[in-house]
């Protein structure tokens, strides 16, 4: 539920967007939050801004998430090492990142495997993201016109 989610929000965009699910102690959805947006092969990554917004909104958890505008969505060489950093500077503040998911064009790619913690988790709260976000999510994959 929350890839599809996510396969909305970022599908369609052409150029690289990294965002977080915060996520309260039952790890359900607080907001999600777009906070970088990079070019059209990368992105930059501010551990020092990812620990304000789960400081200022008080979570404990949060799933990372960023795009491959290329369509595939394997991880890049390169990729992991600002996430890392913030996912170090989080665990300094006990927010723990569950998650770090890609998606590309209408496929996802989760970073903890298809047993993921999350998963179990966050099952029903579909309703609680529609109701936070207020945004129709009928279809489940943008389909870019030209």
């Amino acid at each position: 539920m929350v890839k599809d989610f996510l396969k909305l929000q970022l599908a369609g965009v052409e150029h690289e967007v990294f965002a977080v699910l915060h996520l309260d102690a039952q790890h359900r959805v607080v907001e999600h939050v777009e906070m970088f947006r990079g070019t059209v092969s990368e992105k930059s990554v501010y551990p020092r801004e990812v620990v304000k917004d789960a400081l200022k909104l008080n979570n404990s958890a949060v799933i990372f998430v960023h795009n491959h505008p290329s369509g595939s969505a394997e991880p890049s060489r390169g990729g992991r090492g600002n996430d890392s950093n913030a996912e170090t500077a989080l665990s300094l503040v006990d927010v723990r990142v569950i998650d770090h998911i890609i998606v590309a064009g209408c496929s996802t790619l989760s970073m903890a495997g298809p047993s993921g913690s999350f998963s179990a988790s966050l099952i029903g709260h579909r309703r609680q993201i529609h109701n936070r976000l207020g945004k129709d999510y009928g279809s489940w994959c943008r389909v870019k016109t030209v």
